[in-house]
């Protein structure tokens, strides 16, 4: 799928997301998530949290 011909209302689509840290911290394991057009999505979290 390209930009170009998309029609849909998803606008981000993150399927079974990982993110390890090098000391093998697992800050994300199999993290999924869709937004859609017009939504508006914040991520919070503590400072220096990678958020």
């Amino acid at each position: 799928m390209t930009r170009a011909n998309y029609k849909g209302e998803d606008m981000v689509i993150a399927v079974d997301v990982d993110k390890i840290y090098p000391n093998k911290c697992h800050a994300l394991k199999k993290v999924s998530v869709t937004v859609k057009r017009g939504e508006v999505v914040v991520i919070i979290g503590p400072s220096g949290s990678g958020n």
